[in-house]
Formats: structure tokens, C-alpha cells, sequence
């Protein structure tokens, strides 16, 4: 999945939070604050960012960013998912954006792994749909890591060029099946 968390504006949050929410005008903030945060980490640090083909879809499909409980949170709606591939895509000139080919040995619930030479994540979604977030600051733990990710075989990753064809394409594909089922 990719990592969107820190493309989300203020104004999709007040949008989309559960309106009953204890809290919620701080939750806003909080949430936009991290989304500050994370967007500062990524592009100050040439953060490398890795995900897949089936992440894009099922962020299209769902409209839901892993990295939040979907109980908080209605789905975004089609004119903003687009905008937030889109925008994600364009972090390429500040991020190196990796997807990974698919393969059968892909994990089954959501994964966000973004790591750069000085700290790291993993996101991971259990079978029960529970989220584990685990952040890597140990410098041998952080190295060996990023070292692991970075020495993927090219043959696992697409190009650059082959990215921006495969996400235009599942773009095309997603605006097309909704135009025919009238969703726009």
C-alpha cells in the first residue's frame, strides 16, 4: 500500500472523520499535524518508499488509507483518490518511490514500508484487522533493513517509466468503470 498518510489535507479530514468522534476538532489537528510531519520526514530525507500494484487498486477501490481504523473515517470520495495517487506520484522528484512487482509471496493485509537512512516504519494490518506500527531508529537494525530493501533484485521493482505507465493505466481502468457504472 502506498503511504498517503501525509498527502492528506485538513480539509479532507474535517470531510471524512466520523462526525460523533469524542475529540474530533483535535483529532483534526493531530492528524493534520502528522501529516505535516510525515511529509517533512519523506522529502527532507529522500525517504525510499515502497509498494505495489495492488495496493494502488485496493486504495482506489476502498477509498481508505491503511495507516488510519476505518471505523474513524468514511471513505474518500472518487475525485479525491485520484488527486491523492496523483499527488503521491508526484513525490518522485523528493522520494524514490519503489513498486514491487507482484508476485504470489505477496503479504496478505496491508503493508506500508517507508525507510531512509536514518529512520524507517513498517505498517502492517493483522488477519483481525488491527494495525501494528513499528518504528525503526536503531542504527544497525535501521541499516540492515534498508540494505535488505535496497538490494532487491531489479527484476522485483518496476522502472520509474514502467511505475508511472502501470499507475496511469490503473487510473485510466478506475475512472473508465466509473463512468459506466455513473459514479462521476
Amino acid at each position: 500500500m502506498p503511504c498517503l498518510s501525509g498527502l492528506l489535507t485538513a480539509e479532507m479530514l474535517e470531510r471524512h472523520l466520523v462526525k460523533e468522534m469524542p475529540g474530533r476538532e483535535q483529532m483534526i489537528r493531530a492528524v493534520a499535524q502528522y501529516a505535516k510531519v510525515m511529509q517533512t520526514q519523506v522529502l527532507d530525507k529522500k525517504t525510499t518508499m515502497f509498494f505495489s500494484e495492488d495496493g494502488i487498486k485496493s486504495f482506489l477501490d476502498t477509498g481508505r488509507v491503511d495507516e488510519y481504523p476505518k471505523e474513524c473515517y468514511s471513505p474518500l470520495d472518487f475525485d479525491e483518490r485520484i488527486a491523492l495517487i496523483r499527488r503521491f506520484l508526484a513525490l518522485r522528484d523528493r522520494a524514490n518511490l519503489r513498486m514491487i512487482r507482484e508476485t504470489k509471496e505477496r503479504a496478505e493485509h496491508a503493508l506500508n514500508i517507508s525507510v531512509n537512512a536514518n529512520e524507517g516504519y513498517l505498517l502492517f494490518q493483522t488477519r483481525t484487522e488491527r494495525l501494528i506500527y513499528l518504528s525503526i531508529r536503531e542504527p544497525s537494525i535501521l541499516m540492515a533493513f534498508y540494505d535488505y530493501l535496497e538490494s532487491m533484485k531489479p527484476e522485483e521493482l518496476c522502472t520509474e517509466e514502467e511505475m508511472l505507465g502501470r499507475v496511469e493505466a490503473i487510473l485510466h481502468e478506475f475512472v473508465a468503470c466509473h463512468s459506466r457504472e455513473g459514479s462521476i
